[in-house]
């Protein structure tokens, strides 16, 4: 039983190693507009591969996280009184103020649907 343990693992650290040397690659193919699909037929990858390797790929910081583009009109500035308020609730959460801060407008967007419309209540 251990050999067979010992061996299931060597092969599974063998084929980590042999997907971290096609990152550089596959990166390569994604940036040049080549679809998920593609990619994965080219270097014949499992979905589970391609994912193991486009989690590595964004710890090493080849890529970027899809849902994080930064676009330069999104910086916005909170007063110091919100700011502390918001990091106070990112500790009770958990969380990072980032997601905090998003986790509040949320609810607070959930809120005012639910309640009287925006225009409504700005005069």
């Amino acid at each position: 039983m251990e050999h067979e343990q010992i061996v299931s693992g060597v092969n599974h650290l063998g084929k980590l190693v042999n997907l971290y040397a096609l990152i550089p690659e596959v990166v390569q193919q994604l940036k040049s507009d080549v679809g998920k699909m593609e990619v994965r037929k080219r270097f014949n990858l499992t979905p589970t591969d391609y994912e193991r390797m486009m989690t590595i790929a964004r710890r090493e910081g080849l890529i970027s996280f899809l849902n994080r583009k930064k676009d330069p009109t999104n910086s916005y500035t909170l007063r110091a009184d919100n700011h502390e308020r918001v990091v106070e609730l990112s500790k009770k959460l958990g969380h990072s103020p980032y997601k905090a801060l998003n986790k509040i407008l949320d609810d607070f967007f959930a809120l005012i649907e639910k309640s009287v419309p925006l225009s409504e209540g700005m005069e």
